[in-house]
C-alpha cells in the first residue's frame, strides 16, 4: 500500500506465526484472512491494524465522543474519519508525530504534526472528548486540553479501557 524509511503499510495474511509482540492485536483474528497492518520499521513495531482486535476496542469512542474531539495517532485512518462522521461530533484533532504516516494516509480530519510525548499541546484549544490509544503516554497529563465537561479516555492492552479524567 505505502512503505517510507520509518513505516510501512501492507495487507498481512495472518498466519498464527506473527512475532510475539504483535500478538495481543491478533487474538480475535481468524487465520487465513487479510488485515491493513501499520508497522514502524525500524523497531518492527505493529503501530496499527484493522484486526477484530481494534474492531472491539475502538467501539467506545464511537458510543462516546461528541463536541471537538482529539485523538493521538492517525495510523491507518481506521477509526478518526468514523469519528468525524458522527452527528454529535463537531470536529476531530489528530495530533501524529511522522510526517511520512501524514503524508501517505488520507483524512478529512485536522491533522497537526506533533510529538504527544514531549510537545505543549496547549495551542490546539480545548477539547470535550480525548482519545488516547497510543502506549506508553497513559502517564502524562491531558486534563489541561479539557473543556468543563470533557473526558478523557485511555485505551491500552494491558488494562484495557479506562476513564483517566474527567475535567477539572
Amino acid at each position: 500500500m505505502w512503505e517510507s524509511d520509518n513505516h510501512v503499510c501492507y495487507r498481512h495474511i495472518y498466519s498464527g506465526n506473527e512475532p510475539s509482540a504483535w500478538s495481543s492485536n491478533f487474538d480475535e483474528s481468524t487465520l487465513g484472512k487479510a488485515y491493513t497492518v501499520l508497522i514502524h520499521k525500524p523497531s518492527f513495531l505493529l503501530v496499527m491494524s484493522d484486526t477484530e482486535v481494534e474492531h472491539r476496542s475502538n467501539q467506545q469512542i464511537l458510543s462516546e465522543a461528541k463536541g471537538d474531539v482529539l485523538m493521538f495517532g492517525l495510523g491507518i485512518n481506521f477509526i478518526n474519519d468514523r469519528v468525524l462522521a458522527l452527528p454529535q461530533v463537531r470536529s476531530v484533532t489528530i495530533v501524529e508525530k511522522y510526517t511520512d504516516i501524514i503524508a501517505n494516509t488520507p483524512t478529512r480530519c485536522r491533522v497537526v504534526q506533533a510529538d504527544v510525548l514531549t510537545d505543549d499541546l496547549r495551542r490546539l484549544g480545548k477539547f470535550d472528548y480525548i482519545w488516547n490509544d497510543i502506549e506508553p503516554i497513559e502517564t502524562r497529563d491531558f486534563d489541561y486540553l479539557l473543556n468543563p465537561t470533557g473526558v478523557y479516555r485511555i485505551w491500552n492492552q494491558r488494562y484495557g479501557l479506562r476513564v483517566v479524567a474527567h475535567a477539572p
